[in-house]
């Protein structure tokens, strides 16, 4: 069997007493085993791994007591959320549907997916988007997808105007900046909901290689784009913390739709009348001929 090797490595070795153990008991810590630097302590879905420096260890020790390893958003979680998002705005039960519009952008904004009420086209779209592959490309042009958004919005006559700009990143492209996108948001009566889903700065090393540093990201430009168009900022940093931003933005404002309906209508008592017309004349025609009566 030529994959021994490779199943016999991915066996996981339990002591006796965590048998029957659950699932929760190996993410709560539990039923974790081990003789590393580290000892489990927690796992969260989505979020964290927390592990606590292991005292007992026979080698060297770490230097931190604690430590936690964050799990970043990917791409694929997000469009999940907006896509939920979409569906909920697009397919209300109340009759209220949103048209709604997805619009992307790294160094420059594009129309993905026009106005629309169709979520299956919305959705189909949404599942194109990744991320760019040219360089020259790349960037994280804050200022340049809202104004398009704005010009996009300012040519429909709708009467609410709604922006959910979704980012993980600074805005580093200066020929639009976020503040100038947004005062035009703001004389175009538009209202801008921010929301950050990261949580630290990214740059690249003199090898051209992308690395995290520590620096975490300046939240001031959302905040102040969401205040001066009358929305609100949201810091997302996990699919729960997502997920309840988004259902707070359930709660925007909504355009009751309208409807006119028409109803056709056809006289269908005409053929009816004439029969009991010609009934008549026959009766009457016979009354003053053969079946007349006599005193």
């Amino acid at each position: 069997y030529p994959l021994l090797p490779n199943d016999l490595s991915t066996i996981y070795v339990i002591s006796a007493k965590h048998e029957k153990a659950t699932t929760e008991d190996f993410n709560a810590g539990r039923a974790i085993n081990g003789t590393g630097p580290w000892r489990f302590v927690r796992w969260q879905l989505d979020d964290r791994i927390e592990l606590a420096r292991n005292d007992a260890y026979w080698g060297p020790k770490p230097a931190w007591e604690r430590a936690t390893l964050r799990i970043a958003l990917p791409p694929q979680l997000r469009a999940e959320v907006v896509g939920a998002f979409a569906q909920r705005r697009m397919t209300d039960r109340v009759g209220a549907s949103d048209s709604c519009a997805l619009l992307t952008f790294a160094q420059y904004p594009m129309l993905l997916c026009p106005f629309t009420l169709d979520y299956g086209a919305f959705e189909g779209f949404l599942e194109t988007v990744e991320y760019v592959r040219n360089e020259m490309e790349d960037g994280t042009a804050i200022g340049r997808g809202l104004a398009k958004a704005v010009s996009i919005l300012a040519e429909t006559d709708a009467e609410s105007k709604v922006v959910v700009l979704l980012t993980d990143g600074e805005n580093n492209v200066p020929d639009i900046l976020p503040l100038k996108a947004a005062e035009l948001a703001r004389e175009k009566g538009v209202k801008v909901y921010t929301v950050l889903a990261g949580r630290y700065a990214f740059q690249e090393d003199v090898f051209g290689r992308v690395y995290r540093t520590e620096r975490e990201l300046d939240a001031t430009e959302l905040e102040q784009i969401a205040e001066l168009t009358g929305g609100r900022f949201f810091r997302a940093k996990d699919r729960d913390s997502l997920d309840r931003t988004y259902a707070e933005i359930e709660r925007l404002e909504r355009t009751e739709r309208r409807e006119e309906r028409y109803t056709e209508t056809f006289d269908l008592y005409f053929e009816f009348l004439l029969a009991g017309l010609c009934a008549y004349l026959a009766a009457w025609a016979s009354a003053a001929t053969w079946a007349r009566r006599l005193p």
